[in-house]
């Protein structure tokens, strides 16, 4: 399977196009997330935008080089990797476990795309099964119950993630 992180924001909501480099217990969000991608073994894709070409000396990644529209940007990026892709945004703090019972439970469903629900609230990770192009593609969604999962939007996000991980490894 191949993981898409889809990093070409400009992180208006927080003010910082740089917001997966904010640290947690000392290692930046898109490390840590880079870090739990590599240790279940998928092929990792980075699509970087005008404002995050920053992100090009990561090494180690396909780095694909996005126009910073996101439609467009995961589109393209799709249609260029081999299925299944896994998409999932540079900003988030999700568990292994919960990542890796995701992409398990996933091989029971047949459908274009895959969404993962965080307590019934859409993840931004999802899992295509099918290329996009002009079509609909039918989808489904999984929930999963958890309170370590963050998307880092907003400076409340980004305390909230801080507080909780303050203590973990």
């Amino acid at each position: 399977m191949e993981a898409l992180i889809m990093a070409g924001g400009i992180g208006k909501r927080i003010g910082n196009p740089k917001k997966m480099l904010l640290m947690i217990n000392g290692e930046a969000i898109i490390i840590r997330l880079l870090k739990i991608i590599k240790s279940l073994g998928l092929n990792i894709n980075v699509c970087t935008g005008p404002e995050t070409v920053f992100l090009n000396e990561i090494g180690d990644v396909n780095i694909i080089n996005g126009t910073g529209d996101y439609a467009m940007d995961l589109k393209t990026s799709i249609n260029s990797l081999k299925l299944p892709v896994i998409v999932l945004p540079a900003d988030i703090l999700i568990d292994k476990e919960l990542l890796k019972s995701f992409i398990e439970k996933s091989k029971n469903y047949k459908t274009g795309i895959l969404n993962m629900l965080i307590n019934n609230e859409l993840s931004g990770i999802s899992i295509f099964y099918e290329y996009l192009n002009d079509a609909e593609l039918a989808y489904e969604n999984i929930n999963f119950n958890s309170n370590s999962f963050f998307n880092i939007n907003t400076e409340y996000d980004y305390k909230m993630a801080k507080e909780y991980y303050k203590n973990m490894h």
